[in-house]
């Protein structure tokens, strides 16, 4: 099961099939940035989770690091950015993959969803 729809699946599928060697999250924190903070950015993602979700965004780091790899510094600014910052803007859950689902392995990131109406009132 996926939370893709299929049409979105589908492309997710080829864009990796396709995909130049390298970190996708790299390569799309010098893009596409909604949101800059020193060691953070919260960027689009091209392929969201739109079974549930009206807007899927990610938080990631700057630099290519695994969450047991990250600094002093960028996890105390990650715990600014979901006590102080996230709460201000539309974002109504955040989901966070194991090692064993994530897609993009050795690149921490975080997805951050407004969900659909349908299931934006559901109790967790």
């Amino acid at each position: 099961m996926s939370l893709r729809t299929p049409e979105t699946f589908k492309k997710y599928e080829e864009a990796r099939k396709n995909a130049p060697p390298g970190c996708p999250l790299c390569r799309a924190k010098d893009i596409n940035v909604i949101k800059d903070f020193t060691y953070w950015v919260i960027i689009p993602n091209d392929f969201p989770y739109d079974k549930i979700a009206k807007e899927n965004n990610m938080l990631t780091l700057k630099r290519h690091a695994d969450l047991d790899q990250m600094t002093a510094e960028e996890a105390a600014e990650l715990i600014l950015i979901k006590s102080q910052t996230l709460p201000t803007l539309p974002y109504s859950t955040l989901y966070e993959n194991l090692p064993r689902q994530q897609s993009v392995k050795g690149h921490y990131h975080i997805h951050l969803i407004v969900l659909k109406d349908e299931f934006a009132d559901m109790p967790a």
